[in-house]
């Protein structure tokens, strides 16, 4: 059992007080004293209950991450650059794996409302509810949203154009000679993140006269796969695919290869985000890289500043995607 600062004090035998004055090198206690409660602290590896003290001062110096899930490589992305970042302000983290449930998001919330931590970041399809408005209203400066926008409160937000990402992956279908058959896959039909890419893509097709084919609700390896034979009936060959889930894009390229095309020759395939799945794919996956790092780099500063001015900035900042090419594409 660890060590408390009730036993501290009845070993260095001097009051709780003394001891707590003492380790944290306020007055009221002298040198001598100071030293010789140091050593037995250090003798005995006494570490105080950092939640404890944190919430006598109202300051715990841990971060909440809430997550949609553990399953995909952007989220272990942002655990790590978020741990990275808080550590060297001297603060914890601690991970909140809603798993897509909304009651799990309530009571994770429901920790900041009660000050048992300083402040939380929520990512991208975490779901969330009015909670989340009503502590926007009280403690905006103690939330910080990565690659997720709420319109009913002000909120500091970290974005990805994703409706670019949809643009950038029909540029680089078109852009060559032979007329090209433009495929988009997506997941939930009704997902933000995933309407933006679509809507992206079509905007492009569009300036070329071209009416994409649409499928939606592909997101595991098993969709993947099965989607290639829904679309093989459908479209001309060649044909450039933009797939927004790289573990199904792994699949997609399995079913292309086992029914005898050649990739690109015959068909072009662009996934979406930089994880190990894209770089290990045969071929190598072309992606539309997205800056989720430095979001993540930005969103922790922006928490702590928020954090310690008691205030909140209501920044909006839009990132950029980018074209990694590889061996998926001409």
């Amino acid at each position: 059992m660890a060590l408390t600062l009730k036993d501290l004090a009845r070993i260095a035998d001097v009051a709780e007080s003394t001891v707590s004055r003492a380790l944290n090198n306020k007055a009221g206690v002298s040198e001598e004293k100071r030293k010789e409660i140091l050593k037995l602290a250090d003798k005995y590896n006494y570490s105080p209950n950092r939640l404890a003290k944190g919430l006598a001062e109202q300051k715990t110096k841990i971060i909440a991450l809430l997550l949609p899930d553990l399953e995909n490589d952007s989220s272990l992305k942002v655990i790590n650059t978020v741990e990275e970042e808080l550590e060297k302000q001297d603060y914890q983290m601690l991970i909140c794996n809603t798993k897509n449930d909304l009651n799990k998001t309530e009571n994770y919330l429901k920790m900041l409302s009660e000050d048992q931590i300083d402040g939380i970041i929520v990512l991208g399809e975490t779901p969330t509810t009015g909670r989340l408005i009503q502590l926007g209203l009280d403690k905006g400066g103690k939330i910080v949203l990565i690659d997720k926008l709420l319109e009913e409160v002000v909120l500091t937000s970290h974005l990805i154009d994703h409706n670019k990402s949809g643009v950038i992956a029909a540029e680089k279908l078109f852009k060559k000679k032979v007329k090209i058959a433009p495929v988009i896959m997506i997941g939930e039909e009704n997902d933000y993140i995933e309407q933006e890419r679509l809507k992206g893509f079509i905007e492009k097709c569009n300036e070329h006269d071209i009416k994409p084919e649409i499928l939606t609700g592909i997101k595991t390896r098993e969709e993947g796969y099965k989607s290639f034979f829904e679309l093989v009936n459908k479209i001309d060959i060649p044909a450039g695919i933009f797939i927004t889930s790289n573990i199904a894009a792994i699949g997609l390229i399995e079913s292309i290869k086992t029914g005898g095309w050649l990739l690109p020759e015959d068909f072009e395939v662009i996934g979406c985000g930089e994880d190990i799945i894209s770089k290990i794919s045969n071929p190598r996956l072309t992606i539309i890289k997205e800056p989720i790092i430095e979001m993540a780099k930005n969103a922790v500063l922006n928490l702590i500043n928020g954090i310690q001015s008691e205030s909140i900035s209501g920044e909006v900042r839009i990132y950029e995607p980018e074209l990694v090419e590889s061996d998926s594409t001409k």
